[in-house]
């Protein structure tokens, strides 16, 4: 890599900014150096893009947090999945509440020396809102069931995290269904008459089968017709998850209402908490 390719880079920083190129491009990004665009509060190290993502990367001696903020505004202002991250030398060391500050902002950090760079914070998509229920609120039930899906969500990885709480939810209406069948409380009934349902059934139907399922419990209480009502929510994004995610305007459909669907998913699980 030819050094002169750099202008805003100072000589002392440039072994990690070559070590960031060869990271992002083995990660499968495009990487731009030093591109302005219109728009842009300053112009960035690195942009890199991947499919319908753009990470700006800001390489710097030590944190310009008022900096950084001012990339974190502009990306929120963004219509498409826009991150930011910050590299740091390998000898700069970060306090807690400048640490704290970067996961609270969404930025990313890595450590770079002159070889590679270490992730420390994976940075977020800072056009989406991840404003779910508090985990730490939840029932312990809920907070063991969801736990790897709020992880997710914390990745920046949005579409999988609700895809994982959708399994979460599937599973823990069949046991509902289940345990209302061997009480004798939930009974079935179809344009044809009464149904029954093997639990051997129950285990083998997706999501969109157990909106059907729920659809035939008949005289059903309020907690039947909330769940009822949130597999008919939820399902349509299941299908797009499962189906079309790659797509990049389906992609960007899913974040965006990934959050919203959590709240759905978290209130129908308390109801069977």
């Amino acid at each position: 890599m030819n050094a002169n390719q750099f202008n805003t880079v100072s000589d002392d920083l440039l072994p990690f900014a070559e070590s960031a190129v060869r990271y992002f491009r083995s990660k499968g990004y495009t990487v731009g150096i030093e591109r302005q665009e219109l728009g842009y509060p300053f112009t960035p190290t690195l942009r890199c893009t991947r499919q319908h993502t753009t990470l700006v990367v800001e390489l710097q001696s030590h944190l310009l947090m008022d900096r950084l903020g001012k990339w974190v505004s502009y990306c929120r202002s963004c219509n498409r999945d826009t991150r930011v991250s910050v590299v740091l030398p390998e000898s700069t060391n970060l306090h807690l509440e400048e640490e704290r500050r970067l996961r609270d902002l969404g930025v990313g950090w890595h450590i770079a020396n002159n070889s590679t760079l270490i992730p420390r914070i994976q940075p977020r998509d800072l056009t989406i809102s991840l404003s779910l229920p508090e985990l730490a609120e939840l029932p312990q039930k809920l907070r063991k069931l969801l736990g790897h899906s709020y992880e997710r969500f914390e990745e920046s990885d949005a579409i999988d995290g609700f895809s994982e709480a959708c399994t979460v939810l599937e599973d823990e209406c069949k046991r509902y269904l289940k345990r209302g069948i061997d009480s004798t409380r939930i009974k079935f009934i179809s344009g044809k008459g009464p149904k029954t349902y093997s639990k051997s059934h129950i285990n083998s139907r997706g999501m969109g089968q157990l909106i059907k399922i729920f659809g035939q419990i008949q005289n059903k209480n309020s907690v039947d017709n909330a769940l009822y009502e949130a597999l008919q929510r939820i399902n349509p994004y299941r299908i797009k998850v499962t189906h079309t995610r790659s797509r990049v305007g389906v992609a960007r459909l899913l974040s965006r209402n990934a959050t919203q669907n959590m709240w759905i998913i978290v209130q129908a699980l308390r109801y069977i908490s």
